[in-house]
């Protein structure tokens, strides 16, 4: 079900990251006028969408973590859930082309759709491990992408274990299988580095969390910058004008050849989950008190969402004149997708 929304901003409690496809290297100064509608997807019983990827407005995919329907498709105009079940469960999907899509799954499993099909491609597996998903895929071409996943092994008490695998158009191969208790969630980069992030989580209570980003290059990985889960502010990752954008704390940064490129502080009275946009000078800042757009001069709210509604936004998709934001609606046990698009002038 689709609703056109009359109001200008929306507020929103949420965890954002963000697919790019278009560069914005065009956009001298950021334009936060837009247009929104909201689309409904209702997977029972609490499917609720893992992310979303497209090749072009009018072909939009998103993947749901469990439920009836884990695969819906948008044409431009409604969602539909794809008509055949293609697999339990799925937390990723990246593409190049609406004839070359891969979404990952539970237990290990890559699927590519070929423009017509889905078909199960590859089945991640090591030895004395139990496989929980695929959480991640992000590429430069066809013949050269990647995926991050998560395991366990019941002999260690179940630690987690993250890994990266490497697509070169015709084999998988593993690159990197984490010996330490380490969560893998998040994977972007550029034409010289690949960056992951990682969640160190403490069961015992006792000492906090540690969100990792690691750099990745030539078959080894460093640690890039860490941050405690008891430090104000965030630390987040995504990708911006075909670069590296890095949220630390308050304080944006572009990835410049290994070094930190500031881009833009925020203030500290506000708690920032997320970064995303086209350029530095049209940036989608994801807070807890709602949705902000920073133009190049100032940052001003763009969404806005009753404060009496628990949710949660996971993943967003930009295009040059588009952006879609995947919410979670609790009350509802809905997925909320909402669209925008830009108006001609401000």
């Amino acid at each position: 079900m689709k609703t056109l929304l009359c109001l200008s901003a929306f507020f929103l409690v949420f965890l954002v990251n963000c697919n790019v496809t278009d560069s914005g290297n065009d956009l001298t100064l950021g334009n936060r006028s837009y247009t929104w509608s909201v689309d409904t997807l209702y997977s029972p019983p609490g499917g609720w969408v893992y992310n979303i990827w497209g090749s072009n407005p009018d072909d939009v995919w998103a993947v749901v973590g469990t439920g009836n329907e884990t695969l819906w498709r948008f044409d431009g105009i409604e969602w539909e859930p794809w008509p055949e079940r293609v697999a339990s469960g799925l937390y990723s999907i990246f593409g190049f082309d609406e004839d070359n899509v891969w979404a990952g799954g539970q237990n290990g499993l890559m699927y590519h759709f070929d423009g017509e099909t889905w078909e199960l491609s590859y089945k991640y597996e090591k030895e004395n491990y139990s496989i929980e998903g695929i959480n991640d895929i992000w590429g430069l071409s066809p013949t050269n992408f990647y995926a991050i996943g998560t395991a366990y092994s019941p002999s260690d008490n179940m630690q987690i274990h993250g890994f990266l695998i490497h697509y070169n158009g015709s084999n998988w191969t593993e690159l990197y299988f984490a010996e330490y208790d380490i969560q893998f969630q998040r994977l972007r980069g550029n034409h010289n580095d690949l960056f992951i992030r990682g969640t160190k989580l403490d069961y015992s209570g006792v000492t906090p969390d540690t969100v990792i980003i690691y750099k990745y290059n030539s078959g080894k990985i460093n640690e890039f910058l860490s941050r405690t889960s008891d430090q104000p502010g965030s630390l987040d990752l995504n990708t911006i004008d075909y670069g590296v954008l890095i949220l630390e704390g308050f304080n944006v940064y572009r990835v410049e050849q290994s070094s930190l490129e500031s881009v833009l502080h925020l203030n500290e009275d506000t708690l920032v989950y997320g970064v995303s946009g086209r350029s530095s000078s049209d940036l989608f800042i994801n807070t807890i008190n709602g949705m902000y757009h920073y133009n190049g001069v100032n940052k001003k709210p763009l969404l806005q969402i009753p404060n009496d509604m628990p949710n949660n936004v996971f993943r967003n998709l930009i295009f040059k004149e588009e952006i879609f934001f995947s919410v979670i609606d609790f009350n509802s046990g809905t997925n909320l997708i909402f669209q925008g698009t830009l108006n001609d002038k401000e």
